[in-house]
């Protein structure tokens, strides 16, 4: 009831969908205490139950940017692999990363209008979690509206890149 923070259980499988923003600009990431001591009970139900937990959150969990990246709570990762967490989703930093911390792996997806427009696909089963991106083929699939916009924004990014690079050769 302190956060928009949910779960679901489906085939063992328990989903929790985790509302870390602390504000409407999505520039800071916690979890209060009572969603920390509910994220605990779910975790604690899980267990009993043997069930299996997917943590899934905008921000990191694992990642060192810190910042507006990373989820502030600095307890979070113990606790989730205490409660037999092995993955967490995340984004926010648009773009592919899988991290890891002992048991607890992290999947950072990427946004599909970024980079080389990837997507992933995770299927998890008794062999294990699997997780594979590909890439969007804009060209053949997208409107033209859309490779418009993706060319225009690609443009952008480059231009971006070439800027900041040039920047911080030029200041040694």
């Amino acid at each position: 009831q302190s956060s928009l923070s949910f779960s679901v259980l489906k085939n063992g499988v328990l989903m929790l969908g985790m509302d870390d923003c602390t504000d409407s600009n999505n520039t800071g990431a916690s979890f209060g205490k009572e969603t920390m001591k509910w994220l605990k009970g779910q975790l604690k139900e899980a267990e009993e139950n043997g069930w299996r937990v997917l943590f899934c959150s905008h921000h990191s969990v694992l990642s060192s940017a810190g910042g507006s990246y990373t989820i502030a709570n600095q307890d979070l990762a113990d606790t989730l692999k205490k409660g037999g967490v092995q993955l967490c989703l995340t984004g926010h930093q648009h773009s592919q990363h899988i991290l890891t911390d002992g048991s607890l792996y992290e999947i950072i997806s990427a946004m599909p209008l970024t980079g080389a427009h990837l997507y992933g696909t995770l299927v998890m089963n008794d062999t294990g979690i699997h997780y594979h991106t590909r890439s969007i083929d804009f060209e053949k699939y997208g409107s033209d509206e859309l490779k418009i916009f993706i060319a225009d924004a690609e443009q952008r990014s480059s231009e971006s890149f070439r800027t900041t690079f040039t920047s911080m050769i030029e200041a040694d």
